[in-house]
């Protein structure tokens, strides 16, 4: 049975995999069970999926790639932060850190990247700055 509300749960799980509540736009806090790295990407994986399945109403594979401007602008247009979703450069990634290590919050180096807290607690993870429990290690 194809559902004509796959659009509406793919937007649903797109929002959550991004660290925002999808219907307010609302950055979720950082110790949310969504922000968790094994719950995003299971999030990832799910809408993967939806979009491999052939009866699916939207079809991720054969949509043409959008320019970085045009995702900015539509996550703006969703009320999320312009750079959610996108790839890092390397300089952001060492003004994450710096800022992390000059004592600059999760929250306010997400304002001024334009990312959601998640995505600065998962890159700060990466880099080894902080543990899975979110404890500091600098």
């Amino acid at each position: 049975m194809r559902s004509t509300l796959q659009p509406d749960y793919l937007k649903i799980l797109r929002g959550l995999s991004n660290g925002a509540d999808p219907f307010t736009g609302e950055i979720l806090s950082a110790d949310s069970p969504l922000n968790k790295p094994q719950v995003i990407r299971a999030l990832f994986w799910a809408i993967e999926r939806c979009g491999q399945n052939k009866s699916a109403s939207i079809q991720f594979n054969q949509t043409k790639k959008k320019s970085v401007e045009e995702r900015q602008r539509e996550n703006m247009q969703r009320g999320l932060p312009q750079n959610t979703g996108l790839n890092w450069k390397e300089e952001a990634r060492r003004e994450v850190a710096d800022s992390f290590r000059n004592g600059i919050s999760i929250t306010a180096i997400a304002r001024k990247q334009q990312r959601t807290r998640g995505s600065i607690s998962s890159e700060l993870k990466r880099q080894g700055l902080i543990s899975d429990n979110s404890e500091p290690k600098v």
